[in-house]
């Protein structure tokens, strides 16, 4: 796979919509109150994501499937799809949250001082915003360039539609997992931290396994993206204004306690 693959077929329409998308996400964590001093954040996700897949991601997928195929075999792998497809989705969600957390640990080292919850998440959740965006731009441009127009709703009724709502949600997914990230490094556990989004991109993944056993139809699949990105965004939003709060309480008390070498009254 070749990185201009994923600027191919480029369209207005999918790249506004996917900005929209990351923008909506973004609104619960008031990441504009920074103003675009973390800018470069959403940039490097968005530059990281087709290296990500290109580079490191299809490779070694490539390697595992052909190990497997020369082990196996296809008839094999096919029957027994729902175990040996588990190391490709895993993999998946190793390299794609680790691209999304190099920014943020450059940032934390750039930035020399330890990151407080409430940077971390907002570091987190731009750059999830920037890849995001970019894979969301990747595959609305292929939906608009097939020919899709408001006349498929007649046709196909509201699966028409389910491509945009998948990108919509797996936008908000990257920037909640991102965010986690963030604030797992924050906390100063970030591998722990990597490894929960790990575990819940594979989860998301691994929907397309069940979906091609036909386990889980096309739209019980989109409810549960749509269900899982939801609850980690209340959830990440949750811990952001918790956090927040607790910030603005201590700089409040911290007002009102005089410097040490002001006279006593």
């Amino acid at each position: 796979m070749s990185v201009t693959s994923f600027v191919a077929n480029p369209s207005l329409y999918g790249i506004l919509l996917s900005i929209l998308f990351g923008i909506i996400w973004l609104v619960p964590l008031k990441v504009w109150k920074w103003r675009g001093r973390w800018l470069w954040l959403g940039i490097a996700g968005v530059i990281l994501f087709a290296p990500s897949i290109a580079w490191v991601q299809v490779p070694i997928q490539s390697a595992i499937t052909q190990a497997f195929m020369s082990y196996f075999g296809r008839e094999t792998i096919n029957r027994q799809i729902l175990w040996l497809g588990l190391p490709i989705i895993i993999t998946s969600g190793l390299v794609q949250e680790l691209a999304k957390l190099l920014p943020v640990i450059i940032y934390r080292v750039l930035h020399r001082n330890p990151l407080s919850p409430v940077q971390g998440i907002s570091a987190g959740a731009i750059t999830g915003a920037g890849y995001g965006v970019f894979e969301s731009q990747w595959a609305l441009n292929s939906i608009f360039a097939s020919g899709w127009t408001l006349g498929f709703y007649q046709i196909y009724g509201i699966s028409a539609f389910l491509g945009f709502w998948e990108r919509f949600f797996t936008t908000g997914f990257h920037i909640a997992t991102a965010s986690l990230l963030g604030y797992g490094l924050a906390q100063g556990k970030a591998w722990q931290f990597y490894l929960i989004a790990v575990a819940l991109h594979s989860m998301i993944n691994y929907c397309a396994v069940l979906l091609q056993r036909g386990i889980m139809s096309a739209l019980q699949v989109e409810i549960l993206i749509a269900f899982m990105t939801t609850v980690l965004i209340v959830v990440i939003t949750r811990i952001y204004f918790k956090h927040q709060k607790e910030a603005t309480v201590g700089s409040g008390i911290q007002s009102l306690v005089p410097p040490s070498s002001a006279p006593s009254p």
